[in-house]
């Protein structure tokens, strides 16, 4: 069974996830609460969960449903491994058990009874097995009491035994463990797979995880500049209000203002919006009702994004991706899974021919019989006269004299023979080979494809890795740009050159600025995650063993 295994440097996480799942209904952290959306007096009872990116990915490896659903696949391939494998050096017992009674009328004076009766009892049992070279070894031991009023009948009743040593081998078709081994090689090949493919969604899992948390943080970070910038606008509200009274501004001043505030309380909500959305997203990805989670809480996250430029080689990325990337290892394998079955096909076009050897031993026994044809002379001589000196009366007994004949080994019988059948046409088979061909071509060009793409992917984020540094100083220089365009307008509305509309401008381009610094360093750090995975270092840089 495929296990997930989790190490971390930090010996407190399993505490830390304890403490956390036994005191939740009671988590509460005041200070964290700010970053979450203001909330009003009947929602203040809402539980705050604080939670960290690593945090995040160990819950959602616990919790998540997918990863639970993925795990069964590797144990369903490992039955098709054993189910495969039985096929080969797995005895099978046969027991056939039976009996019959016949009465009918004959026209001939050599059946021995114008109307004969017989009466058999069939007790047969035997072991077979299939080598991996695809040979059939069977062994059977056959048994028979048999009666009639045949005058012909020298026992009656009569039993035979028989015991039968059967090989029969393919010598062209099916030969050889090559071929007959294929299957279990598909079967472990897929078990491969599934595991590779177990990997995938785990890695698909992290990456989701830290990109959503990410998500959440630059959704907590937005709601407080958006904050910020509605405090702004209802301080310019307050301020308007004074000028306005003084006569120092026109009445249509204070509209524009109360106007800037309504626009901010709707911006707000858009952000609230958004910051309950990522909290739902990350919430379904961690799976967190698996726990006993109270009915309302609030992801708040503890980590902040990086800022430390990093410089990545698209050259060394490629690197590792090709080395580590799981969907690389599954084209490969279902390559290999085409190759063989090409083999296969070729095989299956050959005609059968089959070595068919047995061997076998047989012993008879009876009550002999007391007809009126044993005495029949023949030429003045008896029947039985020609019969060999006590033939008859050393063959006399009952079933366990027949087995003393049958392991006597005095009764010996052989045969060996050559069994061909040629298709006529072979159109099955050519068809077959065919489309295995085209599979194998198709599974070729898949994996040169993926080759393709993932090479595209490491080269696209290396660049945008390098290049997101010099994003994030140039939406940096514009916010300071927007704090001085706002404090001047400010400044000039004091002084009476400048309108309420100019600082409502630089308010709101202030408020775009900030939050256009903080979605690039979000984005910044999404595609550090987003380079982990293209590059094939995700597992590894959890310490997540498969």
């Amino acid at each position: 069974m495929a296990k997930i295994m989790y190490t971390s440097s930090s010996p407190r996480i399993p505490a830390y996830l304890a403490v956390i799942v036994a005191l939740w209904p009671w988590v509460w952290t005041p200070t964290l609460a700010s970053a979450a959306p203001a909330r009003t007096s009947a929602e203040a009872a809402v539980h705050v969960l604080p939670i960290s990116r690593e945090h995040s990915v160990v819950l959602a490896l616990q919790n998540n449903m997918d990863i639970k659903i993925e795990r069964l696949s590797p144990l369903i391939r490992e039955e098709e491994i054993r189910r495969e494998a039985g096929a080969f050096f797995a005895p099978r017992l046969g027991f056939e058990a039976g009996a019959d009674r016949s009465q009918r009328p004959v026209g001939s004076v050599l059946a021995g009874a114008q109307v004969l009766e017989t009466q058999n009892i069939d007790v047969n049992t035997g072991v077979s097995m299939r080598s991996l070279s695809g040979g059939v070894v069977s062994l059977d031991l056959r048994n028979k009491r048999f009666e009639s009023n045949s005058v012909f009948q020298l026992f009656d009743p009569q039993y035979t035994s028989e015991l039968a040593l059967t090989l029969t081998h393919p010598l062209l078709k099916n030969f050889g463990g090559g071929i007959n081994g294929l299957r279990i090689k598909v079967a472990r090949n897929n078990l491969q797979i599934s595991k590779y493919q177990l990997k995938v969604v785990v890695t698909n899992l992290i990456v989701d995880v830290q990109q959503t948390y990410w998500d959440l943080v630059l959704g907590v970070n937005d709601m407080k500049a958006r904050r910020r910038a509605l405090e702004v606008a209802q301080h310019l509200q307050r301020r308007t209000t004074e000028m306005v009274a003084g006569g120092r501004l026109p009445s249509l001043a204070l509209l524009q203002a109360k106007t800037a505030v309504l626009e901010r309380e709707i911006d707000l909500d858009a952000g609230e919006h958004a910051f309950h959305d990522a909290q739902a997203r990350l919430r379904a990805l961690l799976n967190l009702d698996q726990v006993s989670a109270p009915a309302e809480y609030t992801l708040v996250p503890t980590d902040s994004p990086l800022l430390e430029p990093k410089t990545v080689s698209a050259e060394e990325g490629l690197k590792h991706a090709l080395a580590n990337r799981p969907e690389l290892f599954q084209a490969k394998l279902d390559q290999e899974n085409r190759a063989l079955g090409v083999k296969f096909a070729k095989n299956q076009r050959l005609p059968e021919l089959n070595f068919i050897g047995s061997i076998g031993l047989s012993g008879l026994s009876g009550a002999p019989t007391a007809n009126p044809l044993t005495t029949i002379p023949v030429g003045g001589v008896p029947v039985t006269n020609f019969l060999p000196d006590g033939q008859v009366s050393s063959l006399e007994g009952g079933y366990e004299d027949a087995l003393g004949k049958l392991f006597s080994g005095d009764f010996i019988s052989y045969k060996v023979g050559l069994n061909v059948q040629i298709p006529l046409g072979n159109q099955l088979a050519r068809s077959e080979l065919a489309k295995a061909r085209l599979e194998e071509e198709k599974s070729r060009l898949t994996l040169q494809t993926l080759e393709q793409k993932i090479t595209l992917e490491v080269e696209g984020v290396a660049r945008a890795i390098n290049s997101r540094m010099k994003t994030i100083e140039g939406a940096r220089s514009l916010r300071h740009l927007a704090e001085r365009k706002l404090d001047m307008a400010q400044e000039g509305l004091e002084l009476g050159v400048a309108s309420v509309t100019d600082v409502i401008e630089a308010q709101k381009n202030l408020s775009l600025a900030e939050r256009d610094e903080l979605k690039t360093i979000t984005e910044y750090n999404k595609m550090l995650v987003l380079w982990e995975k293209t590059t094939g270092i995700a597992l590894e840089r959890f310490h997540i063993d498969l």
